[in-house]
């Protein structure tokens, strides 16, 4: 990441997507979000 700060924002991103995907996840949602977002993060 280019820009000072910007990579931190981006993982906070993740991890709010990450808490969202889980909530998805204890409802009737057929995917396997959780798993995605782990992908995400670690790229």
């Amino acid at each position: 990441v280019q820009h000072p700060g910007v990579q931190e924002l981006m993982m906070t991103d993740i991890r709010n997507l990450r808490a969202f995907a889980m909530f998805l996840q204890n409802t009737d949602v057929k995917f396997d979000l959780v798993s995605v977002t782990t992908e995400i993060e670690k790229q």
